[in-house]
């Protein structure tokens, strides 16, 4: 056995010697350099290309087979132009070759010095690497089957580390006109294998035209790998981004992400704990879990956003603000949201925000990835909108300041890209409430469809002071329709709207109304708001209006009535001056008119229009008395003071009108008393807003009614009333010239009528007196003279 020994240990020796004697016979026999050409024209044969060696090779063998190279560059492909498709400075690589024997892989750090690498795609979609990838791939399958498949594996691998330093990467996509290039790329990592954790190290500068922007991005953390038991870990991830370029949101991105990276293939399952994120002044933190990473991946997180000003990310996200708006009062928000998601379905179980000493809760389930539609809930408490606008710096002037200090939402919704409903509102703002629902489709051109109930609301405390906006005489819908600014011709086209809402109680303009009912419609350029209801001042509103906009210039159609309507309370609330006129109203109208601005509505407004009011009266004018003191006036006796009020009383006022471009012409005024019967015609020019009327007031017999006593002895008399000026603040007065004329003409012919009949049917004088004819004539100057001395 010792003789044995001594044998095997006599051949390994000689064995040693033989292999070293080789490795020196290499090292001093051969040179690599000698096979430059052959080597060359090897990959030319193979590729098609130009394989230059610029540099010297190096070639070691004991104790480690080493290979360095220098300077050298491979061509690009035909098509791709004269730049290299990889050029390198320097790479050295060097095995341990002894280890080798036994399976086993120790490298050294693999230094890769000056890497280059153009990859590129011409405009048919041609790579300038499919000549290198094109071969027969049947035969290369074949050939490892015939040597037994995948052969042996190592038993070991161990790599000193990786350097890689001033490399470069392009990528030219003609196709796509999109352009990559990375620059300074430096890769460092500390030694690889015996499942030892490794640090690694990752910077480089790019610069990208698809999306537009350029910058430097690092990487860096610590790797452990267990690759028998399917194990990864990166801990302590330090992402650093500084980018600017116009395809970035706000043309610039400085952000930190910081994080632990776990995962186990044979379980499935991967976390990403320890997250945080810092860029724009906002500072995320969570955590997120997968599981069933080949199955049917879900994913689980938790994600939380500290306080952070709204400025910042308006202006990352290139939100262009209102000129008024400054962005440093936008005011803060803080966020917290939990989730789950596979590939098909998402839930988001939580989300809360917090913004506007208010509070956003919401709930959301995500069905289809692919085709997402969502269900979900929606609640808003405790918002106060007007520290969110005034957030944003909008000045805000209500008649009322407490006005849109608290806004509060519940909802159910649904949606998908293209929809979104709103079921069971409920929104509280201030002290109105809104209930019911919305139906949006087609975002693009959105169809809307409502249902609404609004309790009750005070629109005049959301208005700005009357002060500084006058409120436009618009008691109706139609009245609105005229006084409203110039119309947005191009939204109102846009628009596809079916809804009705209902109010309880509103007032706008300081008129009160109930039981609202407005239907709107909108289709096509042609908008309809019928039926439009509602309830007041004792009386009923009804109306039909419509609005055209197919064209240039608008049509617009008014069809509306008021019933039963108290126009005294009315008037006085809609002018907040005195009213002019009280009675119960019956009014009707139908007109039509063209044009988007107010001015124009007026001047094309065409129709007619009816009216009747009933036991009421016309403030600012007293009839009686202006006859009395215009009888007085005639009589050459001053005017009787008197504390009656400055009003007629009627007991029906009625009239039509025609209305022919804004100029409203009536003809058939009549206004019945007990003492008068009033007729009237004239016109209001509501362009130039003037108006010139007639009213001729007749006196009947009778004692009963306004001054009916002291206007007995005028009866049979009619008194014309002058009526002219500002629409708003006409000026009345009697036409005493009139006056004067037609009752000259009256008394004249009772007097003249008794001289005659006393002269010819009481006369004594003989036939042929000659003081007929004299007697005649003096008894008609009598009662000329009686008349007007009275």
């Amino acid at each position: 056995m010792g003789k044995f020994l001594k044998i095997v240990i006599g051949l390994v020796v000689i064995l040693v010697l033989v292999v070293g004697a080789g490795i020196a016979a290499i090292m001093l026999l051969v040179d690599p350099n000698d096979y430059r050409d052959e080597i060359a024209q090897k990959v030319r044969e193979n590729t098609g290309r130009e394989l230059t060696l610029g540099g010297d090779l190096g070639l070691s063998v004991f104790p480690w087979l080493g290979l360095t190279l220098n300077n050298a560059s491979l061509s690009n492909a035909p098509g791709f132009g004269d730049a290299p498709f990889i050029e390198v400075g320097e790479v050295e690589i060097r095995v341990k070759l002894m280890p080798l024997l036994s399976s086993q892989l120790e490298m050294e750090t693999t230094r890769l010095i000056g890497l280059k690498l153009n990859l590129a795609r011409d405009e048919a979609g041609h790579s300038n690497w499919d000549d290198l990838t094109d071969g027969d791939r049947h035969d290369d399958d074949q050939r490892d089957r015939d040597q037994g498949g995948d052969g042996e594996a190592l038993a070991g691998l161990a790599i000193g580390g990786i350097e890689i330093r001033d490399a470069a990467l392009t990528w030219d996509d003609r196709q796509n006109k999109q352009r990559y290039a990375i620059e300074n790329l430096d890769l460092t990592t500390g030694a690889i294998g015996g499942g030892r954790p490794v640090d690694l190290a990752l910077g480089f500068d790019i610069d990208s035209n698809e999306p537009e922007m350029a910058g430097r991005i690092e990487l860096s953390g610590r790797v452990t790998a267990d690759h028998d038991a399917g194990k990864m870990a990166i801990a302590g991830i330090e992402l650093k981004a500084d980018l600017k370029g116009a395809g970035l949101p706000g043309g610039t991105l400085d952000a930190t992400l910081g994080a632990d990276l776990a995962a186990d293939m044979a379980r499935q399952t991967a976390s990403l704990t320890n997250l945080r994120l810092a860029t724009l002044g906002i500072e995320v933190t969570g955590q997120v879990e997968a599981q069933k990473l080949h199955d049917a991946p879900q994913v689980n997180g938790q994600l939380a956003v500290a306080e952070f000003g709204l400025a910042s990310l308006v202006a990352w996200l290139g939100i262009e603000l209102p000129e008024n708006v400054q962005a440093d009062k936008l005011g803060r928000a803080k966020l917290d949201a939990t989730f789950t998601a596979t590939e098909k379905n998402a839930d988001l179980q939580k989300l809360v925000v917090a913004i506007a000493g208010g509070m956003l809760e919401a709930q959301v389930k995500v069905a289809n990835l692919k085709e997402p539609s969502a269900t979900g809930t929606l609640a808003i408490s405790n918002l106060n909108p007007r520290v969110l606008l005034a957030a944003t710096g909008q000045a805000l002037d209500t008649a009322d300041p407490s006005a849109l200090t608290s806004l509060n939402l519940k909802s159910g919704f649904s949606g998908s890209r293209d929809h979104v409903e709103f079921k069971g509102l409920d929104l509280s703002l201030d002290q109105s409430k809104l209930t019911g629902t919305i139906n949006v489709r087609n975002f693009a051109k959105p169809s809307i469809r409502f249902g609404l109930n609004l309790d009750a609301i005070d629109a005049d405390r959301y208005l700005p002071p009357p002060a500084e906006a006058p409120p436009p005489a618009a008691a109706t819908p139609g009245a609105g329709a005229v006084a409203a600014a110039e119309l947005p011709l191009e939204m109102l086209r846009a628009l596809d709207i079916d809804g009705t809402l209902k109010i309880g109680k509103l007032k706008v303009y300081n008129v009160n109304s109930s039981k609202i009912v407005l239907r709107l419609t909108a289709s096509n350029g042609q908008l309809r708001l019928n039926p439009a209801k509602a309830a007041m001042y004792d009386g009923r509103y009804q109306g039909n209006i419509g609005l055209d906009v197919r064209s240039d210039t608008p049509k617009l159609s008014l069809n509306e009535s008021l019933t039963g309507v108290q126009v005294g309370p009315l008037l006085r609330d809609l002018t907040g001056k005195e009213e002019k006129l009280v009675g119960k109203a019956q009014v009707t109208t139908k007109l039509t008119a063209r044009g988007s601005t107010p001015e124009a509505i007026q001047k094309t407004l065409n129709g007619t229009a009816a009216f009747s009011f009933t036991d009421g009266a016309v403030k600012g004018v007293n009839l009686a008395k202006m006859i009395r003191d215009a009888k007085a006036t005639l009589g050459g006796k001053p005017a009787a003071s008197s504390n009656e009020p400055e009003q007629t009383d009627f007991s029906v006022l009625s009239g039509t009108a025609k209305i022919t471009n804004g100029l409203v012409d009536n003809r058939d005024l009549t206004m019945k008393s007990p003492a008068f019967r009033v007729a009237g015609a004239g016109t209001a020019d509501l362009p130039k807003q003037q108006v010139d009327y007639l009213v001729k007031a007749s006196i009947v017999g009778t004692s009963k009614g306004q001054g009916g006593k002291e206007l007995a002895s005028l009866k049979g008399i009619t008194v014309p009333v002058r009526i002219k000026g500002a629409l708003t603040d006409p000026g009345f007065s009697v036409d005493v010239a009139a006056l004067a004329t037609d009752q000259v003409k009256q008394r004249a012919a009772e007097e003249l009528d008794k001289a005659l009949q006393k002269q010819l049917g009481g006369s004594t004088a003989t036939e042929g007196d000659s003081g007929s004819g004299s007697s005649t004539e003096d008894a008609l100057m009598k009662g000329l003279k009686g008349l007007l001395g009275n």
